[in-house]
C-alpha cells in the first residue's frame, strides 16, 4: 500500500508536470521568414522571426530563440556556430501587435537542416513554436575564395621585384666600393 501510495504522488509530480510543457502557446504568434532558404557555405542569410500578439491582453515579456537541426541526423549541428545571438528578448506586445527580429545566419556546413522559432512568456508553461524553415547549403567551390588570388599571385611579384632591386642595387655599390679602392 505505501508503495503504490509512493507511485502514485511520484506520477502526479512528474507526469503532470510534463504534460502541462507540452502545451503550445496561444498567445503569440511566430513566424519565421523566408520560407525555405538555399545558400552556399560562407554565405550569410538574413533571418526574421515576426512574433505576434494573437491574446486580447498584453504579453510579455518574453524571449524568442532560434534553432537549427539537422532532420535526417547526418550530422551535429551546433546553432551557437551558425549565429552568435541565440536569443532575443520581446519587452511585450499590445494585443494584435507585432514585433520582427532579425537574426544572420552563417552555415558551416553543407546539407540539408531545419531552422524555427519558440518563445517562452515569462511566467508561462507555454511555448510557441514558429513554422520549419528549410535551409539547404551547398558547399562553395571557387578559384578565387574571398578574393585571395590577386594576393596570392602580387605578393610573390612584389616580392621579386624588390630583392631583384636589392641584388642590382648591393652589386653597383661593390662596384663602387672595388673601384674606389683601385684608384
Amino acid at each position: 500500500m505505501i508503495v503504490r501510495g509512493a507511485f502514485t504522488t511520484l506520477a502526479i509530480i512528474v507526469f503532470v508536470p510534463l504534460s502541462v510543457f507540452a502545451q503550445v502557446s496561444q498567445d503569440v504568434e511566430l513566424v519565421v521568414n523566408p520560407g525555405s532558404i538555399e545558400t552556399t557555405l560562407g554565405r550569410t542569410e538574413r533571418i526574421e522571426v515576426r512574433a505576434t500578439n494573437t491574446s486580447s491582453e498584453k504579453v510579455g515579456p518574453f524571449a524568442v530563440h532560434v534553432d537549427i537541426t539537422d532532420p535526417a541526423s547526418e550530422s551535429s549541428v551546433d546553432p551557437e556556430d551558425w549565429t552568435p545571438t541565440l536569443t532575443q528578448e520581446v519587452e511585450g506586445l499590445e494585443p494584435g501587435e507585432s514585433n520582427t527580429l532579425i537574426w544572420n545566419v552563417q552555415p558551416i556546413s553543407n546539407g540539408a537542416y531545419s531552422l524555427y522559432a519558440v518563445a517562452l512568456v515569462a511566467g508561462s508553461v507555454e511555448v510557441a513554436v514558429s513554422n520549419a524553415v528549410t535551409v539547404r547549403v551547398e558547399s562553395a567551390r571557387t578559384l578565387n575564395p574571398e578574393g585571395i588570388l590577386p594576393v596570392a599571385v602580387a605578393l610573390p611579384l612584389v616580392v621579386g621585384a624588390l630583392l631583384a632591386l636589392n641584388l642590382r642595387r648591393s652589386a653597383a655599390l661593390r662596384r663602387n666600393r672595388n673601384a674606389r679602392l683601385t684608384k
